[in-house]
C-alpha cells in the first residue's frame, strides 16, 4: 500500500459535514462547468488551454504566475496543471472582488498557489490533488515568488479560507491555508508531509533544503485570528501546525479542534502536531502515535488553554506531549504516550488546581507507562506559575524497562508563549506553592529496568495525608528530588518551605539487583525562613538480590526530622546514606533515635552544618555558627556497616554520656569539623566512641580527601585538614576526654586524630584531655597535632602502625614516645615527620614488628629499638644532630641520617644489628659541610653487626656517599671513635660478607692546640673491622689547621680482617694535603698508625691490602707505621703508598721515627733502612 493510500485509508470514514454554526462568505451561484476566467502569464512560460469543461495550464518554466479575473471551479468542472516536475510552482492571484468557489477538481503534479484577499472556498465535494497547495487571502509579489520567497502580506484582506472538501497533497508535500481566519470541515491528507492552518497578518512559511515545509513563522493580526478543525486532517508521519497570532489581547489568536488531527506513524515514527495562539482550546483527537515506532509529539502552547478530549503520543517507543498554558489552563483530557523511550505530557497554567479521582486530574488522566515488552516510561510535566494542587491524584510514568519522569513545577513560566507583541501577563507576588494531599501518587517506576526521575519544585511544596512519591526499579532506583537537587546542586530551582507529613513516603529502591536512588528535600540554606520538615518514610534500598544502598538527603536553612523513617539500606551489598543540612543541629534523643534507626539498615547518616544561623528546635540564634552538639547516645544494634559523619561548619561537640557505639557489625564514625575553612573549631569528645571494627575519623577542613576505615574497605570522604584550636578563645582543637575503641577481637578500624592550633594569642593546644585511650585491634593509628597535653601517657592498644605526626611541618613543641603507653606489638611506628625541627626523644621500649620511622629536629634514642619482622628497618632523621645512646636491632636494615652530627656517649654499650641488610650512619646529609661521626662509649663499645649487609659511615648526602665533616676547632674530626682505655672497645664493625667503609673529613679551620684534628681517627680503645668476604674502605681527609691534622690517626688496637680476594680487600687511604700545622708525626700526617696491636690483614686468596698517605704542604710524613703494626696478604698485593711528590714513608720499631732532618725519600719495598729494622 502505498503512503497516500495509506493516508487515505487512515481517513476512510472521515467525510466532510455540513459545516455548523460558522459565519461563510456569501457564495454566487456556480455552473457545474465554470472554470477560471481572463488568465493572464505574468511571470515564467505557461500555456492556458480550455478544453469543454476542463482546463490546462501547460508550465514550461520551473516557476509562474498567472493573474486571474476570476478563479471558481464548478462541480463538473476540473483545472490541471502540467508542470516540470513536483519541485515546480504557479502562484495564481485572482483578482475577484468575491471569494474563489471550488466545488470541482483541480490536480497538479507540482505545487498550486491559490492567492485570493476575498477567500477560498472549498465546497463540499471537491478534490485537490496536488503535489502541494497554498490558499490564503494573502498577497505575494511577483517578485518575491519567482525568488523562491515565501512570505505572505495580508495588504488588507479580510477573507477567510475555508474547506468543506477532501484536500490531498502527494508524498512528503504540504497544504497551506492561511488568512485571518481558516477553517477545516472537511479532509486534509498529506503522507510524511506537513499540514499548516494559520490566521495572521504575515506568513513566513520555512523550508528546508529539500524543499520540506518544516515551519512557519506567523505574525500577529490587527483583526481577530480564528483557526478551526471540526473534521480531519491526516499526515501520517508528518507535521500539522494550527497556528493563531493575533496583537489585541481582548480579540486575541484562538485555536480549536473539535474534529480529528493525525500524524500518525504507520511504518515509521509519529509526526508532530503544533498547536499555538492566544487562547487554545481542544475537545477533539490529537493524534502522533505509531504501532511499530516511537510515538511523536503533541505540543501545544497558549495563554490560555482549554484541554479535552484525546492526545495519544503512545508507540513501542513513546513520545512527547508537552504543553504551555501562560495564564490558565482547565485540563480533562485523557493523554496517552505509552511506549519504549522516555516521552513527557507538560501542563503548564498560571493558577492549575487539579483534582480527579485516581484515575485523573480533573478528569485528566496522565497514563505514560508503557505496555509493551521493552518499554520505557513516559515524561509528565504539569507546571504553574502560581499553585499547582493535586489531590488524590494519579500520575504514571512508568516503564518495563525503564521509567519515564514526572515534573510538578510552580515557578515563573516564559513569557514568550506566544511570542505575540503583547504586554507580559503580570505575575503573582505570593510564593508559588505545590501540594499534593489525599491519596495524590506520582510514579515512575520499572518492573525490569531502573527507575525514572520524579521532581517538584516551587517555593512551598507540600506532601500531605498519604501522598507517594516513588521511583523503584528492579536494576536501579531512580531519582526523586522535592525542592532541589543534592546539596543545591544542578541549578534546580530552590524551595524555601518543604514539608513532608508524618504518613507521607517516598522510594527510590531497586526492588531486584541494583543500586538504590537518589531522594532529595531541600530548602534554601541561605533563606532565613526556609525550612525543611522530613517526618514521613523514605526509602531509597538495595535490591534483594544484590546492589548497594541509595542517597537520602533532608536539607535546609533549618531541618526539622522528628519522627522520620529512613531506610537506605540492602541486604546484600552496602548501605547507602541519609544527609541532614541545616545551620545549627543538637542531636537529643529524637534525634539519636531515628539517626540510630538509619545506621539499624545500613544506611550511611551525614550531619553537616553551615555557618551562622540556627536550626530548627535547636537552641541556638542567628548568631550560631554552625556547631553540631550530640546530648543523646547513638547506638546502632542491627544492620550492615554504616558510617555516621558530623561534619560541622565549626565546632562538634559529643558530650559526657552521650556515647557513640555499635554492637551490630562496624561503624564508621567521623567527626568533621571547620567545614568552613576559617580554622577557628574543633571538636569535643566527652563521650567515648566504640565502632565494633569501624574506623574513626576526626578532623577538619573546607575541602575533602579520602580517607580507608579499615583494611579492605572503600575509602570515605572526610576533610583535607584538621581541627583547629583558637588559641583567642582558648579552645583547643580536640579535647580527647573518653575511650576510642575501634577493636573487633583481633581485628579493628583506622583511627586518624588530626589536629592543629592557630596561634592569636592565649593558649590552646592541638590534642588536650585526660582519660582518653586508643584500643584499634589491628586498626592503624594516626595522630597528628602540633602542641599536646595530657596527664601521664595515653594508653595506645593496637596492632597496627602507630604514626604520630606534626599537624603542618613541624610540631611545636619537645615530642617524647613515653607520651604513650604501647599495649601490643605494632606493626610499624613513625615519630615525627620530613620536615619536622622539633626535637624528638624516643625513651620508650615498644615492641615494633614493622619499621620504625623517626624524624626530628635534634634525636635521642634513650631506650633500645627492637623490631621483628624479617624486612623491618629503623630510620632515623634529624635536622640536626642524633644521639643513638642504645641498641638498636632491625632485620630490615638500620639508617641514621642527620644534617648535624651522629654522637654516641652512652656510659655503657651501644649494638646495631641487621640481617644482611645495610647499616648506615650517614652526618651532613645537606652537605653543609658540619656533621661529624662519634661514637664514644667508655664501657662496651659501639658493635655495628650487619650479617652481609653493607656498614657505611660517611656523610655529605642522605646516603653517606660523602665525608662526615668536623665541626669546630673543638670537634675537628670527622669520624672519632673513643673507649674508656686501650684496652676497651671503641668500635666493632662484623659485616659477615657485607662491604664496610668510613668516609671523614676533618673540620676546615684552626682546631685547639693538641686535640685531634683528623679525618678518621680512634682514640683510646681497640677498633675492630671484619667484612668476612666483603671489602674494606676507610677514606679520611684532614684540612685542620694546627693540632693533631691527620688525615687518618689510629691509636693502636686496630684489627681490620678481610676474606676478600681481590686487591682492593682492605684500603686505608689518609690526605692531609689540605691541612697545616706542625711537622711531626703529629702534625699534616696523611697515615698515622701508631701504638701496639694494629692489624691489617687480608686472608682471602689473592686479597690485597693498601696502606696510603699523603702528607700535608709543611714538611711532614705521608705515611707513619710506629709500634707494633702487622700487615698480611694471602697471595695478594701490599701497598705502602706515600702519595705526595717526593713523598715520605716511615716504618718504625716502638721508639718512634728519626729526627725529621734525617728523613730519606723511601726507599723501594723490600730494601733495609739504613737506621732503623723493618718492621714490616
Amino acid at each position: 500500500m502505498t503512503a497516500l493510500a495509506s493516508a487515505l485509508a487512515c481517513a476512510g470514514s472521515l467525510q466532510a459535514a455540513p459545516l455548523v454554526g460558522v459565519v461563510s462568505p456569501a457564495p454566487k451561484t456556480l455552473a457545474s462547468t465554470e472554470l477560471p476566467t481572463d488568465g493572464k502569464v505574468v511571470a515564467g512560460q505557461a500555456g492556458i488551454v480550455q478544453s469543454g469543461s476542463t482546463l490546462n495550464i501547460n508550465q514550461s518554466s520551473q516557476r509562474a504566475v498567472i493573474d486571474w479575473n476570476t478563479f471558481n471551479v464548478g462541480s463538473q468542472a476540473e483545472v490541471r496543471f502540467q508542470q516540470p516536475d513536483t519541485q515546480s510552482a504557479t502562484l495564481n492571484r485572482v483578482l475577484d472582488s468575491n471569494a474563489s468557489q471550488i466545488a470541482g477538481k483541480i490536480s497538479a503534479n507540482g505545487q498550486v498557489y491559490l492567492s485570493n484577499p476575498n477567500g477560498v472556498l472549498f465546497a463540499p465535494g471537491s478534490s485537490v490533488d496536488v503535489g502541494a497547495l497554498v490558499a490564503t487571502t494573502h498577497s505575494l509579489s511577483t517578485a518575491d515568488f519567482m525568488a523562491g520567497k515565501e512570505s505572505f502580506q495580508r495588504q488588507g484582506a479580510s477573507g477567510q479560507v475555508i474547506n468543506e472538501g477532501t484536500l490531498q497533497a502527494r508524498l512528503g508535500g504540504y497544504i497551506a491555508m492561511l488568512a485571518p481566519e481558516v477553517r477545516n470541515q472537511g479532509v486534509v491528507v498529506v503522507p510524511m508531509g506537513t499540514v499548516v492552518l494559520a490566521a495572521g497578518e504575515v506568513f513566513h512559511l520555512q523550508f528546508n533544503a529539500s524543499g520540506k515545509l518544516t515551519n512557519v513563522r506567523v505574525e500577529p493580526s490587527t483583526l481577530k485570528a480564528l483557526v478551526e478543525n471540526r473534521h480531519a486532517i491526516v499526515a501520517p508521519g508528518g507535521l500539522v501546525i494550527l497556528s493563531a497570532r493575533a496583537a489585541n489581547a481582548l480579540q486575541g489568536g484562538v485555536v480549536r479542534n473539535s474534529g480529528t488531527i493525525e500524524a500518525k506513524g504507520v511504518n515509521t515514527r509519529g509526526g508532530r502536531i503544533l498547536l499555538e495562539g492566544d487562547t487554545v482550546i481542544n475537545t477533539g483527537t490529537l493524534d502522533v502515535s505509531s504501532a511499530q515506532h516511537q510515538g511523536g509529539t503533541v505540543e501545544i502552547k497558549a495563554t490560555t488553554l482549554e484541554l479535552g478530549g484525546v492526545v495519544n503520543a503512545s508507540g513501542v517507543a513513546g513520545g512527547q506531549v508537552l504543553v504551555h498554558a501562560a495564564q490558565s489552563a482547565v485540563v480533562q483530557a485523557e493523554i496517552q504516550a505509552m511506549g519504549l523511550e522516555p516521552v513527557s505530557a507538560a501542563t503548564e497554567a498560571h493558577a492549575a488546581k487539579l483534582a480527579s479521582s485516581s484515575v485523573g486530574l480533573a478528569g485528566l488522566k496522565l497514563d505514560m507507562d508503557d505496555q509493551s515488552l521493552q518499554g520505557h516510561g513516559g515524561q509528565i510535566s504539569l507546571s504553574a506559575d502560581h499553585s499547582l494542587t493535586l489531590m488524590n491524584a494519579q500520575l504514571e510514568a512508568s516503564g518495563v524497562r525503564q521509567g519515564g519522569s514526572i515534573k510538578l513545577a510552580a515557578e515563573a513560566l516564559p513569557l514568550d508563549l506566544p511570542d505575540a507583541p503583547l504586554p507580559p501577563p503580570s505575575r503573582p507576588t505570593a510564593p508559588t506553592s505545590v501540594t499534593l494531599s489525599g491519596s495524590s501518587s506520582l510514579r515512575s517506576n520499572s518492573r525490569s529496568g531502573r527507575a525514572g526521575r520524579v521532581v517538584l519544585t516551587g517555593d512551598d511544596l507540600h506532601l500531605n495525608d498519604q501522598t507517594q512519591l516513588s521511583a523503584s526499579g528492579a536494576t536501579g532506583g531512580g531519582t526523586i528530588l522535592v525542592g532541589g537537587d543534592w546539596q543545591g546542586s544542578n541549578g534546580v530551582y530552590q524551595a524555601t518551605k518543604v514539608q513532608m507529613g508524618a504518613e507521607a513516603s517516598m522510594d527510590a529502591s531497586a526492588t531486584e539487583q541494583g543500586g538504590g536512588g537518589t531522594v532529595v528535600l531541600w530548602s534554601d540554606i541561605h533563606k532565613a525562613e526556609g525550612i525543611t520538615v522530613a517526618q514521613g518514610r523514605i526509602t531509597a534500598t538495595g535490591g534483594a538480590k544484590g546492589g548497594n544502598g541509595g542517597k537520602v538527603e533532608t536539607s535546609g536553612h533549618q531541618v526539622d526530622t522528628t519522627g522520620i523513617v529512613v531506610d537506605a539500606g540492602a541486604p546484600k551489598g552496602k548501605g547507602g546514606l541519609w544527609l541532614i543540612d541545616p545551620y545549627d543541629y543538637t542531636i537529643g534523643s529524637t534525634q539519636a533515635s531515628s539517626i540510630a534507626s538509619v545506621l539499624n539498615t545500613g544506611t550511611d547518616v551525614t550531619v553537616t552544618t553551615s555557618l551562622n544561623n540556627p536550626s530548627y528546635g535547636s537552641s541556638g540564634s542567628a548568631g550560631d555558627q554552625g556547631n553540631i552538639t550530640v546530648n543523646a547516645a547513638i547506638t546502632k544494634t542491627a544492620g550492615g556497616d554504616a558510617t555516621l559523619t558530623l561534619q560541622a561548619a565549626s565546632r562538634v561537640y559529643v558530650n559526657a554520656g552521650a556515647n557513640i557505639s555499635s554492637s551490630a557489625n562496624r561503624l564508621n564514625v567521623v567527626l568533621w569539623s571547620n567545614n568552613s575553612g576559617a580554622n577557628l573549631y574543633g571538636i569535643s569528645l566527652l563521650g567515648s566512641v566504640t565502632t565494633n571494627g569501624g574506623g574513626f575519623w576526626a578532623g577538619g577542613g573546607a575541602g575533602t580527601s579520602t580517607w580507608v576505615p579499615y583494611s579492605g574497605a572503600s575509602a570515605l570522604t572526610v576533610g583535607n585538614g584538621a581541627a583547629y584550636g583558637s588559641s583567642s578563645g582558648n579552645y583547643n582543637a580536640i579535647d580527647l576526654w573518653a575511650p576510642i575503641n575501634t577493636a573487633n577481637g583481633a581485628t579493628g578500624g583506622n583511627v586518624s586524630i588530626l589536629a592543629a592550633t592557630t596561634s592569636v594569642g592565649g593558649t590552646a593546644t592541638s590534642i588536650n584531655g585526660t582519660g582518653g585511650s586508643i584500643s584499634a585491634g589491628s586498626g592503624n593509628v594516626v595522630m597528628r597535632g602540633s602542641t599536646f597535653s595530657w596527664s601521664g601517657a595515653m594508653n595506645v592498644g593496637t596492632t597496627g602502625t602507630f604514626s604520630f605526626l606534626p599537624s603542618g611541618v613541624s610540631f611545636g613543641q619537645t615530642i617524647a614516645s613515653d607520651y604513650f603507653n604501647f599495649t601490643s606489638t605494632l606493626s610499624g611506628l613513625n615519630l615525627g615527620g620530613s620536615g619536622n625541627t622539633a626535637d624528638v626523644t624516643f625513651n620508650t621500649t615498644p615492641s615494633v614488628a614493622g619499621n620504625v620511622n623517626v624524624f626530628g629536629g635534634n634525636v635521642t634514642l634513650g631506650s633500645n629499638i627492637t623490631t621483628t619482622g624479617a624486612s623491618s628497618a629503623v630510620v632515623v632523621t634529624a635536622l640536626g644532630n642524633i644521639n643513638p645512646n642504645a641498641n638498636i636491632t632491625a632485620p630490615g636494615g638500620i639508617s641514621l641520617r642527620a644534617a648535624g652530627s651522629i654522637t654516641n656517649n652512652s656510659a655503657s654499650s651501644s649494638t646495631f644489628t641487621t640481617s644482611n641488610t645495610p647499616i648506615l650512619f650517614a652526618a651532613d646529609t645537606d652537605g653543609a659541610g658540619g656533621g661529624q661521626i662519634s661514637l664514644n662509649q667508655y664501657s662496651g663499645g659501639t658493635t655495628f653487626n650487619s650479617a652481609g649487609g653493607d656498614v657505611t659511615l660517611g656523610g655529605g648526602d642522605v646516603n653517606g656517599s660523602g665525608y662526615a665533616t668536623g665541626l669546630s676547632s673543638s670537634q675537628a674530626e670527622g669520624i672519632r671513635f673513643t673507649g674508656g682505655s686501650a684496652a676497651t672497645n671503641a668500635v666493632t664493625i662484623n659485616s659477615g660478607g657485607g662491604n664496610v667503609a668510613l668516609r671523614g673529613k676533618s673540620w676546615a679551620g684552626t682546631s685547639s692546640v693538641n686535640l685531634g684534628a683528623w679525618g678518621v681517627g680512634t682514640w683510646s680503645g681497640t677498633s675492630t673491622i671484619n667484612s668476612g668476604t666483603g671489602t674494606i674502605l676507610v677514606n679520611g681527609i684532614g684540612q685542620t689547621v694546627n693540632g693533631y691534622n691527620q688525615g687518618i690517626y689510629i691509636d693502636g688496637g686496630a684489627t681490620f680482617t678481610s676474606s676478600n680476594t681481590t686487591a682492593n680487600a682492605i684500603s686505608v687511604v689518609g690526605s692531609a694535603a689540605a691541612a697545616s700545622g706542625s711537622t711531626n708525626a703529629n702534625g699534616p700526617v696523611g697515615l698515622n698508625i701508631e701504638g701496639s696491636n694494629n692489624y691489617f690483614m687480608a686472608t682471602g686468596v689473592g686479597g690485597g691490602v693498601t696502606l696510603s698517605g699523603t702528607r700535608g704542604s709543611n714538611s711532614s710524613y705521608d705515611l707513619v707505621l710506629r709500634g707494633s703494626a702487622r700487615v698480611l696478604a694471602n697471595g695478594g698485593p701490599i701497598n705502602l703508598t706515600a702519595g705526595s711528590t717526593g713523598g715520605i714513608l716511615y716504618l718504625s720499631l716502638p721508639g718512634g721515627p728519626p729526627a725529621p732532618a734525617s728523613r730519606r725519600p723511601c726507599p723501594p719495598i723490600g730494601s733495609t733502612w739504613p737506621d732503623q729494622a723493618s718492621a714490616a
